[in-house]
């Protein structure tokens, strides 16, 4: 109960893009999130998700791996030529220690396994969050 107090203050302003190829579960993850977050946006597919980044430009991505068109590996190194700085989320059904090493080369937050858990979705959200803060300090001085 208290870190949805807590990721409902922190939430407040930041926007999330969800990549999911499964529909029902997209939209269960978009549902849950909507309560928190500023802004939601939504793909089916790695391609897709590049898409919505670039319209958007999301603080948080939360992503499955295993996609048609382009998986979650594909789309993470594509956006990492944009933005190597995102906070990323992975949830996916496959989590041998291959794909999770080189989810964690590719800047992975955190790692939600399927089916998903909301309790481990709000801990991998707040330290997202966490990081936001850090780039866009960063970002800010940068750009000075």
């Amino acid at each position: 109960m208290l870190n949805i107090q807590k990721l409902k203050n922190e939430a407040q302003g930041i926007s999330v893009l969800v990549v999911e190829d499964s529909e029902p579960i997209r939209k269960q993850i978009c549902r849950f999130l909507e309560k928190f977050f500023t802004y939601v946006f939504q793909a089916q597919d790695g391609e897709k998700g590049i898409e919505m980044y670039e319209l958007n430009k999301p603080d948080i991505i939360i992503t499955d791996l295993n996609m048609p068109v382009m998986d979650g590996h594909e789309m993470i190194k594509a956006l990492q030529i944009k933005s190597n700085s995102i906070p990323i989320i992975i949830i996916s059904a496959f989590s041998n220690s291959e794909t999770l090493l080189e989810s964690n080369h590719l800047g992975m937050v955190d790692f939600v396994p399927k089916p998903v858990d909301f309790e481990l979705i709000q801990n991998a959200l707040l330290k997202a969050i966490t990081k936001i803060d850090t780039n866009k300090n960063t970002c800010r001085n940068e750009d000075l």
